[in-house]
């Protein structure tokens, strides 16, 4: 049928999952100011767009010049709740007390996907999880069940590193960051894409995003 749908239709959402991945392209403002020109066609009225990203939206190089970012809705999905980590601790059933889910939530600064990193290890070696935590020894290099997200990210941050994208050897940024450091949008953005960093109150402010990257980049990559 033709002309706008009725104002009676039921809301229809439209998901773009990892639009950060957008950051890079040089499409990416086409693609926003024709999700804005969505947003203001009588057409589109009962469709609501949902953005999932990484990066704030003055991080976006351009993105910030469209007008999409006026009218949205900010949520902050990052973090999890310690009562929805507990509960996630019974999905994977894994014995998890209030402490430990505590002790984890603050290892990892509550990221979820880290949280589910930790449980799923704990699930597939029939561990609780506080095995676990006594097994993250960072003084010894040993990172328990983050090894292998660790080294993978290491991998991939010398990869890019060695793009010449960034401001600093990757190096001196992740231990500069351990306490708090300076830096460019160009630079930012693409560290926060990878996770590593969130950004402080201070504005153009970073720290590393968590005690277990701070550990980790201590003396890595060398």
């Amino acid at each position: 049928s033709s002309g706008a749908p009725s104002g009676k239709s039921q809301p229809t959402a439209l998901v773009f999952c990892e639009a950060d991945r957008l950051a890079s392209c040089r499409f990416q403002e086409d693609v926003f100011n024709m999700l804005r020109a969505w947003q203001e066609d009588p057409f589109f009225d009962a469709m609501r767009l949902l953005i999932e990203t990484n990066l704030p939206s003055h991080l976006f190089p351009m993105g910030c010049q469209s007008s999409l970012w006026t009218k949205v809705h900010r949520v902050d999905v990052s973090r999890i709740k310690r009562e929805q980590l507990s509960r996630l601790a019974e999905l994977h059933n894994v014995q998890a007390s209030k402490l430990e889910c505590d002790r984890l939530g603050e290892l990892v600064g509550w990221n979820v996907y880290l949280c589910r990193v930790a449980l799923f290890h704990a699930a597939v070696h029939g561990m609780p999880l506080g095995a676990v935590l006594a097994a993250y020894k960072p003084e010894q290099r040993a990172f328990s069940a983050f090894a292998d997200h660790l080294e993978d990210l290491s991998h991939d941050l010398e990869r890019l590193d060695a793009t010449g994208a960034l401001s600093k050897p990757i190096g001196l940024l992740l231990k500069e960051a351990v306490d708090g450091v300076s830096l460019p949008p160009e630079t930012a953005w693409r560290l926060m894409r990878k996770g590593v960093v969130a950004a402080t109150e201070t504005r153009g402010q970073f720290r590393s995003r968590c005690p277990l990257y701070r550990d980790f980049f201590r003396v890595e990559p060398s």
